[in-house]
């Protein structure tokens, strides 16, 4: 069996936020996973982000659990990107590729990429990355419906239905983001598996 390869490599990523709502509230975590076009991880990033605002959702924040003095320890978010943009460029450097050729995918994506995208507007920062992006969770629930395993929502659900042992802590952006990578990549890994484009 040909071992099945993406059109583009990934940036698979998550955000811990203050809030659901990407105008009033602030990224505070990123966590990032760099996936090649062969379905190997090839990089990592991790950075707290100081919030813009004291506006804080406290069911968000109790899901998060990051403390405030981590907060006020953290960079704010202008030196967060900087170091985002950083390593995702050595890693596109290193495997040949531009940075806008990969793409952005995540667990239920478009929450993380509306935030990622506000707060580079609120940073006055020009946005460096592709407009493309792969929603995972969709992927995994289509997936395992054609097996009659009918997920609707949780990152869990799916390593439980995959048999995925996960890493990490759950709502920690790294070990989320990494966790929704290892699902592609087994996904991936199945002789059924046959994806269209994104």
């Amino acid at each position: 069996m040909n071992k099945f390869t993406l059109p583009n490599p990934l940036i698979v990523f998550d955000v811990e936020t203050t809030g659901v709502d990407p105008r009033k509230h602030d990224i505070i975590e990123i966590g990032a996973v760099f996936v090649s076009k062969g379905l190997d991880i090839v990089g990592r990033f991790q950075s707290y982000c100081r919030p813009y605002s004291t506006e804080r959702d406290p069911e968000a924040m109790g899901i998060n659990k990051i403390p405030e003095e981590t907060l006020l320890e953290a960079p704010g978010f202008d030196a967060c990107a900087l170091a985002f943009e950083h390593v995702a460029k050595q890693v596109a450097e290193s495997h040949h590729h531009g940075l806008r050729s990969f793409n952005l995918a995540g667990w239920g994506v478009r929450f993380d990429y509306d935030f990622i995208g506000c707060s580079y507007q609120k940073a006055e920062r020009a946005f460096p990355f592709s407009y493309h992006t792969l929603d995972i969770k969709s992927l995994a629930i289509w997936e395992l419906a054609k097996r009659g395993c009918y997920l609707w929502r949780k990152l869990s659900g799916a390593l439980s239905a995959l048999k995925i042992q996960p890493v990490g802590t759950a709502h920690t952006a790294l070990a989320d983001a990494e966790n929704t990578a290892r699902i592609l990549i087994e996904l991936g890994s199945q002789a059924h598996f046959i994806p269209g484009g994104y």
